[in-house]
């Protein structure tokens, strides 16, 4: 398995792992498969080639097969925070390390920004599996989105997790 920063050039396997994982997991992402199902591979060119975020991609066999991004804030108050989005493995390569290796990837580069001193992240409250992970990566609960999400009428609850990097100075 390869972990690394995804560049432009992977911008058409993103969007096919993308489109993947709203279809089968709605509940996990803010987006839509129905929003973005029309979206092109330059979309991801665009965001990959700015330094506004960071995606890590998992390569199983050449082939992208989960990835999560790094989205630092950028307002002067908030420039100590960053948010985890988008993770996703795809089912034919889970509980083969490749979740843990993108979050110590993006641990990795958290820790190399400057100032960066919390990580923040949403997951629906029903994803016992992922609240596991990120809970045995030093992931807290500080709070719930109560129907954060409504799909088909039905909502999804989310719950709020950070991980401090360094010791808290109060």
């Amino acid at each position: 398995m390869e972990i690394r920063l995804l560049q432009p050039s992977d911008a058409a396997a993103y969007l096919k792992l993308r489109l993947e994982a709203l279809r089968l997991y709605p509940e996990a992402f803010g987006s839509s498969y129905e929003e973005e199902r029309g979206d092109t591979p330059d979309k991801y060119e665009r965001r990959f080639a700015a330094e506004a975020a960071f995606t890590y991609g998992a390569f199983v066999d050449g082939q992208l097969a989960g990835s999560v991004t790094l989205v630092p804030e950028v307002g002067l108050k908030l420039r100590h925070r960053a948010n985890l989005v988008a993770v996703y493995v795809s089912e034919r390569c889970r509980r083969q390390g490749a979740a843990k290796a993108l979050l110590e990837a993006v641990h990795e580069q958290a820790l190399a920004l400057e100032g960066l001193e919390q990580l923040h992240l949403g997951v629906a409250s029903t994803n016992e599996a992922a609240i596991s992970l990120y809970e045995g990566f030093g992931f807290e609960r500080y709070g719930e989105e109560k129907r954060s999400l409504k799909i088909d009428g039905a909502y999804v609850d989310e719950r709020l997790m950070v991980k401090f990097l360094y010791p808290k100075n109060d």
